[in-house]
């Protein structure tokens, strides 16, 4: 992240020398100032402060890639500006500045670049004023270099007022910061910056035989560094060598073969990534248990009882391999010769732990193994051979078997449905002979209850 926004600071401050023509020489100088670049910020970026300065100066030369667009849109096309366009821009320009320095910036440089960044003056406390000065100036480098690329372009000179100007705006703007940075730490005086050690992660500065580290020796790590360099930067050399014949020059023979240059790119970053691969990895012993650090992993602490085994690789066993359990998965982490104290490594696990060799198999107990799988599949096929009839007699009998077992359960079924429906048929028959006699009853008594009437009806009249 830290490279790519170097990167594009790199190209935007070749613009005005290369009139946006850029050829080969001036993607090599692109190149070459972000390599310088980044290497200085390699050590500018563990102090505190400081690194918050470039993370500011970082984000605000991100955030100016839309506006430089959208200007050298409206000049190539001879377009006017609006209002509206204008402040959208600005707005848009304002987001990608405030998501790289609120979000990306202090996220990326403190989990991969290890820099602290923090959203806050705290940092700036332990900056003298001329370092807090300096700051300030490198904070807002990016706004004075694009107005003044802005300003030229329109006017074609420089006059006094402008550079007056920006002097100016510089000048208001450390005394602002210096203000702000001083009331802060007046409100806080107290606050610092934990220095806190972790133990499986910071390097180890006074080993012992319990605590040590495994790391690429420094000549070695020089030496896969400057490659991991080298090859990254030959392949962006050789896709500015293709835009400047087929950009600039129309070459025929390089627009036919532009696909060479694509494919190289791919190759040197799969190779920059496995130089990167054993550049970051690192294990560190602490006490029977393991720190251990390698490419896009921030750290994983493993113990000895998920170390699942060691295997001693390379010639005459130079270099050790190392599997662990972790994330409900077997790991592997490999140390060859260009790794330091893979000696005390061994010694440690052989005297210290519990943890077993792997011994890979000779070809004599491979071609054994081979021999016995062989030999075990030929005696079961001769025993399948064998016991062949009377497998399929057995077979036989099973499906006539489950043939009687269904005819069985038919008949069984057949009557069970016969007494079911014979059941039904009497209970339907006692419910009809209940209803008649019912009806009869309801009958009988409705008769004696009109005979009763009629009998009280003709008393009275009598009477």
């Amino acid at each position: 992240m830290i490279t790519l926004q170097i990167l594009i600071a790199a190209l935007v401050a070749e613009l005005p020398f290369s009139g946006n023509t850029f050829s080969v020489w001036d993607i090599a100088l692109i190149g070459l100032i972000t390599i310088v670049v980044r290497l200085a910020f390699g050590k500018l970026l563990k102090i505190h402060g400081l690194a918050n300065a470039i993370s500011f100066n970082l984000s605000l030369m991100t955030a100016a890639v839309p506006m430089i667009h959208y200007i050298w849109w409206h000049a190539s096309n001879e377009a006017e500006y609006s209002v509206s366009s204008n402040v959208w821009m600005l707005i848009l320009c304002g987001i990608i500045w405030f998501v790289f320095w609120r979000f990306i910036n202090p996220w990326y440089y403190t989990k991969v670049d290890d820099s602290y960044v923090a959203m806050s003056y705290i940092p700036y406390f332990e900056n003298s004023v001329v370092l807090r000065v300096i700051d300030g100036i490198i904070q807002l480098l990016p706004m004075t270099i694009f107005v003044a690329f802005v300003w030229y372009g329109f006017a074609g000179h420089f006059s006094p007022k402008a550079i007056a100007g920006l002097v100016l705006a510089n000048v208001v703007w450390v005394a602002v910061f210096l203000y702000l940075v001083a009331r802060a730490q007046k409100n806080h005086p107290e606050a610092v910056i934990e220095d806190v050690k972790d133990p499986y992660s910071d390097h180890v500065e006074n080993e012992t035989e319990s605590r040590f580290e495994v790391k690429l020796s420094d000549k070695n790590y020089k030496l896969f560094t400057v490659c991991k360099i080298l090859v990254l930067y030959a392949a962006f050399c050789l896709d500015g060598l293709y835009y400047d014949r087929i950009h600039n020059d129309l070459n025929e023979v390089f627009s036919r073969t532009a696909g060479i240059p694509f494919l190289i790119s791919v190759l040197a970053i799969l190779a920059a990534y496995l130089l990167q691969e054993r550049l970051s990895l690192r294990l560190i012993v602490n006490k029977n248990r393991f720190g251990i650090h390698k490419i896009f992993s921030f750290g994983e602490v493993v113990d000895e009882k998920d170390m699942v085994d060691y295997e001693l690789i390379g010639k005459n066993g130079s270099g050790l391999a190392l599997t662990y359990f972790n994330d409900n998965n077997n790991k592997e982490i490999r140390f060859d010769g260009a790794y330091e104290n893979i000696t005390k490594l061994k010694n440690y696990i052989t005297s210290e732990t519990a943890i077993e060799r792997f011994v890979p198999k000779t070809a004599a107990q491979k071609k054994e193994e081979l021999e016995k799988r062989r030999a075990e599949k030929a005696a079961q096929r001769e025993e399948d051979k064998r016991t062949a009839p009377e497998r399929k007699a057995a077979k036989k009998a099973k499906k006539l078997a489950e043939k009687e077992r269904k005819e069985a359960e038919r008949e069984l079924s057949k009557e069970r449905s016969k007494v079911e429906k014979e059941a039904r048929k009497k209970h339907e028959e006692r419910e009809r002979l209940a209803k008649k006699r019912k009806e009869k009853r309801d009958k009988e008594r409705a008769e004696a209850s009109k005979k009763e009437s009629e009998k009280e009806s003709k008393a009275e009249k009598n009477a």
